[in-house]
């Protein structure tokens, strides 16, 4: 198993770093090693749902910004921006 292919299934080098060490020590059992994808599919889960909601965030805010962005100057911020900093 390569570093980059432990990678591509979105462990950090750390986590990569966990399993070869597991590996080195026979401990990288299906048991083991499940329980260790199964973390990293929750985390996974918990980012899709972060991210979900940041998107709706953004679509609403979308949403409720056309046709109420009214600057009275040409070069003024667009609210919906302002607003959030």
């Amino acid at each position: 198993m390569s570093v980059k292919l432990i990678k591509s299934f979105g462990f950090t080098l750390n986590e990569a770093s966990d399993l070869f060490d597991m590996i080195e020590m026979n401990e990288a059992t299906c048991n083991n090693v499940s329980e260790k994808i199964e973390a990293k599919v929750k985390l996974l889960d918990e980012k899709i749902k972060e991210l979900r909601k940041i998107k709706t965030l953004l679509l609403n805010g979308i949403k409720n910004c056309q046709g109420a962005c009214n600057p009275s100057k040409a070069d003024e911020n667009c609210p919906m921006i302002v607003a959030a900093v």
